[in-house]
């Protein structure tokens, strides 16, 4: 999704390999060797990308929910589900923000899908609204660190994600 969105003459692409999401995300666009894989660079995208919570490591869904309105239209996350008593960073998010309707709903773009003997488990990108059910099933078993999707033009040159977070 992010290479989608952001790639620009076609510079923000893998080159030979892909390391932790948090590094794509605040890395610049100069090529990074990815640790662990010799020969393997990746260009970063932290130059139009910010952080949504600067100063908080793991965002429980709620609260980004509560900021939906301070958002762009475009948001992914690293997700973590607990593993013993850590947080394990294992997956990625998107959601959208649909600022033309009141209230701006906001959902999760799913890929929820696995390969196994038999194809696919679900249709992958469909578009889950957010809502306060969907928030207490899934607040307590995820953490996020989210990036707001800026794109080229960046939105203002203040920060304005971290209001009400410190």
């Amino acid at each position: 999704m992010c290479a989608y969105l952001l790639r620009y003459n076609d510079l923000f692409t893998p080159a030979g390999g892909i390391p932790s999401w948090v590094k794509v995300c605040e890395s610049d666009s100069s090529l990074h060797p990815v640790p662990g894989l010799a020969g393997a660079f990746y260009r970063g995208y932290g130059e139009y990308m910010e952080k949504v919570a600067p100063n908080i490591k793991d965002l429980p869904l709620g609260t980004l929910y509560n900021l939906r309105d301070k958002l762009p239209t475009f948001v992914v996350a690293a997700q973590a589900s607990r593993k013993r008593a850590w947080w394990n960073y294992h997956h990625c998010v998107g959601f959208v923000i649909d600022h033309r309707q009141a209230g701006s709903p906001m959902y999760r773009i799913a890929a929820d899908g696995y390969r196994g003997r038999n194809g696919f488990s679900r249709t992958p990108m469909v578009y889950k609204k957010i809502d306060q059910a969907y928030i207490d099933k899934h607040d307590a078993r995820h953490r996020l660190r989210a990036y707001a999707i800026t794109g080229l033009d960046k939105m203002d040159d203040q920060p304005i994600y971290s209001v009400g977070l410190e």
